[in-house]
């Protein structure tokens, strides 16, 4: 044995948001068994309530529509010029990148995306806005709903104290004065 405490999950996951809740996809998908940790009385967060529009060039709906030769470089080149450079390039870069596959992955759990909800976003004159039928809601209850099948535990109403640091790692949290351990943490 190496000393090591046991740990309680493979990963944790804080807060039940959109991206928390994808984030949780992802590691189900990968096998991982998995808390869900979410301060609220439901998962779904500030996507929940959105209009659900998702931004990205290049994707299969556009090309759907006719909307041709959009690509990921224009969307960082607009992104860019639209917030003065004055935003992390690299990470703007990878949201361009990684948008359309995003978006496929949306659609691969059940999104619906209609072409005629494509929209102009911002001061651009492409139809970048991806507008998901049934706004926010639809994509937090695809992403809470892919986790059906998974080994996940959720806890609701439940506020993380602290991240638990052992050894000048981050090994898990701390909810109600008792240590959650785990692999990762997010």
């Amino acid at each position: 044995m190496s000393g090591e405490p046991l740990k309680d999950y493979d990963v944790i996951v804080i807060g039940a948001g959109g991206a928390g809740l994808a984030a949780a996809t992802t590691a189900a998908a990968a096998g991982a068994r998995l808390l869900l940790v979410e301060a609220g009385e439901r998962c779904g967060g500030s996507t929940a309530l959105s209009g659900g529009v998702f931004y990205a060039a290049g994707t299969s709906l556009q090309h759907q529509a006719g909307i041709e030769g959009d690509t990921p470089d224009a969307m960082f080149q607009y992104y860019m010029t639209l917030n003065q450079y004055k935003l992390e390039p690299a990470l703007v870069r990878r949201l361009c990148d990684d948008a359309p596959a995003c978006f496929e992955w949306l659609r691969s759990l059940g999104v619906e995306f209609q072409a005629a909800d494509l929209y102009v976003s911002g001061v651009d004159k492409i139809r970048r806005g991806h507008r998901a039928a049934g706004g926010g809601a639809a994509i937090a209850e695809a992403l809470e709903g892919s986790l059906a099948n998974a080994t996940v535990d959720t806890a609701l109403h439940t506020r993380v104290e602290s991240l638990l640091i052992e050894g000048g790692k981050v090994t898990g949290i701390i909810v109600d004065g008792e240590p959650i351990r785990s692999s990762a943490v997010v």
